[in-house]
């Protein structure tokens, strides 16, 4: 049944009949027809630039993830966030901009935000922030451990109970910063969806690349599927 929903979905994004485009703000006038993305980087590029390569994990994609998500038909919402950028701060101005969408007609279910790494972590303090159940997310390696640990404790402690959306939770089994987000879903009785374990074997670094192992997934999660 799973597998359907994709598959269903991502025939429907290709049918569609325009193409995507790359903003850093949601746009004024919006669209409500239209599908609308926002994309949360992770903290590579925080700290160190877009333009630079992480020894592990190679370069981050950054360009190429946005024309891909763009490629498929969102209008994709993204900037580059400053060092030490704080993540509830950030997430408010998320939500800011999603409630800027829904009042000028755009329906909760054609708006996601999504987000890698730290961008995942913001990503589900937007939905802590969120009263929308028809909102969607997709959280990329956002679950913390080892060293990210210690946040996401206080986020599960704190926040964790008050997210409220739809939320597809993907990370690769051979990751070693980061894990499960079924936690979360257990503290959040408004919260739905699923997790998904993937398996390609490159840890943090599947979703440094515009794959469409991940791609898709996302993809077919924003466009309504299940």
């Amino acid at each position: 049944m799973q597998r359907i929903a994709i598959t269903l979905a991502l025939v429907l994004w290709g049918g569609m009949a325009w193409a995507g485009e790359i903003l850093t703000q949601a746009p004024a006038a919006p669209d409500p027809d239209k599908h609308y993305l926002f994309y949360l980087h992770g903290l590579w590029l925080e700290d160190n630039g877009k333009d630079t390569v992480n020894k592990r994990y190679g370069r981050y994609e950054y360009d190429s993830i946005l024309q891909a998500f763009a490629d498929r038909g969102f209008t994709v919402i993204a900037e580059l966030r400053p060092q030490r950028t704080r993540g509830k701060e950030y997430a408010r101005g998320v939500l800011s901009q999603v409630g800027g969408l829904m009042r000028a007609g755009v329906p909760a279910d054609h708006i996601t935000v999504s987000g890698f790494s730290k961008g995942g972590q913001i990503a589900l303090l937007v939905a802590a922030l969120n009263d929308r159940p028809e909102l969607r997310f997709v959280v990329m390696a956002g679950c913390g451990i080892n060293q990210r640990e210690g946040g996401f404790r206080q986020f599960l402690d704190k926040e964790a109970a008050k997210a409220t959306g739809h939320l597809l939770a993907l990370y690769d089994s051979n990751d070693q910063e980061t894990g499960s987000c079924q936690e979360v879903f257990a503290r959040a009785p408004a919260l739905t969806g699923r997790e998904e374990v993937l398996t390609i074997g490159r840890g943090h670094g599947v979703f440094y690349a515009a794959d469409p192992a991940w791609l898709d997934k996302a993809t077919a999660w924003a466009m309504g599927g299940e």
